[in-house]
């Protein structure tokens, strides 16, 4: 949804929220509940992440320039 608004908008999203009702019927939440944190950047783009667990402080995040998850937690 995120790619399809750049591609009509020619850029990306502000939030999440202007993806619904057209890109998506409403925003996901992860499989274990939380909400996805939405960061435009500068540089990549932008970043989607969601925490791996409520008492750890590790999560995952997705940029568009790599097309892929890093779950590595910075190491």
């Amino acid at each position: 949804a995120i790619e399809n608004y750049k591609q009509d908008q020619n850029q990306f999203p502000k939030k999440l929220a202007v993806l619904v009702p057209i890109y998506l019927s409403e925003i996901p939440n992860t499989l274990t509940g939380q909400d996805f944190n939405y960061t435009l950047a500068k540089i990549d783009g932008y970043y989607l992440c969601f925490d791996l667990s409520v008492s750890l402080a590790s999560g995952c995040c997705y940029s568009p320039k790599f097309r892929t998850w890093d779950c590595t937690d910075g190491d």
